[in-house]
């Protein structure tokens, strides 16, 4: 089943489509590449089929679209997961990207809570903040309701901050279809 939400603002637009069943057919669009790749690359993993069409002014600030997309797909989750309260909704995965070793779990059970222990060597990859990232998921989590949890595996060698952050956003998209799994 396909959800959809719609925002309009002075300085930024949003559609998202989302179906937790679907078999990973994905057009996004936010106007951020490295945004795009990563929720790609999440929605491939989750096998969501996933639609986002954003349209942003030049006013609009880097962190307020990660929040608002997040925002998004937090409340097209939380109503996914609705239709299954009589089930307990959990899942993990963990997900390696070369250097980067990063586990995600998650809850749907309506008890909001983020732990993002991620620790990040600069301050921006591919011209985008991390804070950015870290209000992405903070973004998601508040709208939808659930518990979300990283673990980033350290080792003793260097790790590459993209790899980092793509290995969260997998290992997120694949714990969240491990949740939904057994419900669906």
């Amino acid at each position: 089943m396909i959800r959809e939400y719609e925002k309009i603002e002075n300085n930024l637009s949003i559609h998202m489509e989302l179906a937790i069943d679907g078999t990973d057919d994905c057009e996004i669009n936010t106007s951020d590449g490295f945004f795009d790749k990563m929720l790609s690359n999440m929605a491939a993993e989750a096998k969501f089929d996933m639609r986002i069409s954003v349209e942003k002014k030049a006013n609009c600030l880097e962190k307020k679209l990660y929040r608002e997309v997040g925002t998004a797909l937090g409340i097209l989750i939380k109503e996914h997961y609705d239709k299954f309260a009589e089930h307990e909704l959990i899942g993990s995965s963990t997900d390696i990207i070369q250097d980067a070793l990063i586990t995600a779990a998650v809850n749907l059970a309506g008890r909001t809570y983020l732990n993002y222990p991620l620790e990040f060597t600069v301050t921006h990859i591919e011209g985008i903040s991390v804070d950015s990232i870290y209000e992405f998921f903070y973004s998601v989590v508040t709208a939808s309701g659930i518990s979300l949890h990283f673990i980033e595996h350290r080792g003793t060698g260097r790790i590459d901050n993209y790899h980092l952050a793509e290995a969260s956003f997998l290992s997120f998209g694949k714990a969240i279809k491990n949740a939904f799994n057994d419900a669906l």
